[in-house]
Parts: C-alpha cells; structure tokens; sequence
C-alpha cells in the first residue's frame, strides 16, 4: 500500500501504539500526523478524550450563559476541527512535495479559535481580566418561539439601527468597548424587540435588510433550509426497501 500511496495520514496519535513501520520507509511519502495534543510538550502522553480536549483548550469555556456553568459542546466538535484542518495539512504537504510532513494537534487547534470575540463566555478570568458579560449588540436573545442572534460590528450600527427600528443602536458606542451606560439603554430595547417578533421574521428581515441578524436554528429547520437546497448540499437516496 504505501508503495502506491500519495500521502500518508497518521492517526495513531488518537489511541495507544503506533503502526510497526520503520521511518525510513515513510521518508519520501507527504505525511500528516493528528494527535490530540502534540508528540512533545508536557501534555503529549497524557489521557484525553474530545471532553478533556475541549475543556482544556478554553472551547468549552464559550458554552452557556455567562455568570453559569460552562456547557458541553453538542456532537463532535473538537474531532470535526481536527479533521478540518488536517484535510488542509493534506493539501499543503501534497503540494510541497515528498517528504514534507506536518503534525496537527487537536488541542492547538482548538485553542487557537478561542477568542474574546467569539461568544458569551470571553476570556479566561484573571484578577485583572474577568469573565466578560454578554454585549448588547453581540449576543442571542430570545424571541417569541426561538432564539436568534445579533452581531453588530460598528460599521453596521447606522444600518441596523434602521432596520430594526431602534435608533439607539446608532448612537451607541462600539460593543467592544462595552459602554455601561449603553449596555443599560439597549439590553432592555433589544430583548423587548426579539420577544416581539418570531425567529423566521428576525431571518426574514435580515434577508431583506442585509442585517446582521440571524435565527437560531434546530437541526431540521437546517435540513429544510431554502439556501442548502438551491445548492443541493444534501442528496435524497434511495434505500431499499423504503417507500
């Protein structure tokens, strides 16, 4: 097999042992290695599991409501970036050329797309640098049968205000900067004009207004959702036996 082969993928790192093959004999093949955390570094030979990963890298620190316990990410989130990133590794070393080998560790990837500004749970607390609270303009609110989300960066604020109707949006100061004073004035406004409002008309408006808006939705509602169908994301197979 790795006489004919065009790239070895190396997923010994996710168990105990490793394949009983001299390195000589991979020398000139392109090679991905995914590991959970590394080969080398304090953490390269301890336990893991997804949780533990997601735990440790701060991905799991961005679930849930923020003054509450951090939740568990749903499904297989921290294999499915591994994996992600490892199909570009196979591009890579693909295009460099025999014996080009990179090493993708889930933990680093993990790790490297948790940020301040990527959900309720900001960053990890210090003395000096606690957990941020949710903004008012970059945060999910309930509606009247759902949740839907918004993110307004500041060269949206004019246009959302409009869209939305309140005007108190425009003069807000950026969310970044999380103006007390602000946040007192929109978090009732805002969570007053979800609850009005379904999660398809939230979507609806967004659409029409090219607003930052977005609906939460569940699984089924992504299965039927107009834009995946027009790009047939999903195929309908047959099954044997079916009717």
């Amino acid at each position: 097999l790795l006489s004919g082969a065009d790239i070895v993928l190396d997923g010994t790192g996710w168990r105990s042992g490793s394949w009983s093959i001299e390195p000589a004999t991979l020398a000139n093949l392109p090679r991905v290695r995914v590991t959970p955390f590394g080969d080398t570094g304090p953490y390269a030979e301890i336990p893991f599991t997804p949780f533990t990963v997601s735990a440790l890298s701060g991905l799991m620190w961005h679930d849930g409501a923020a003054g509450r316990l951090p939740l568990v990410q749903w499904g297989d989130q921290v294999e499915y970036l591994a994996g992600l990133h490892a199909f570009g590794a196979a591009l890579v070393v693909l295009w460099a050329g025999p014996g080009t080998s990179l090493e993708v560790a889930a933990f680093e990837v993990a790790a490297a797309i948790v940020g301040h500004h990527t959900s309720r749970h900001s960053q990890v607390p210090t003395e000096d640098l606690p957990r941020q609270p949710p903004r008012a303009l970059w945060r999910v609110y309930e509606t009247a049968d759902g949740w839907a989300g918004l993110s307004c960066t500041p060269r949206d604020q004019a246009r959302v205000a409009e869209a939305m109707g309140v005007p108190e949006i425009a003069a807000a100061a950026p969310f970044m900067g999380r103006n007390e004073k602000d946040e007192a004035i929109l978090m009732p406004l805002l969570e007053a004009w979800f609850r009005k409002r379904t999660s398809a008309e939230v979507e609806a408006l967004s659409q029409r207004e090219r607003a930052p808006l977005a609906a939460v939705r569940s699984v089924r509602e992504v299965a039927a959702a107009a834009q995946l169908a027009h790009r047939e994301l999903f195929a309908r197979a047959g099954h044997e036996g079916a009717d």
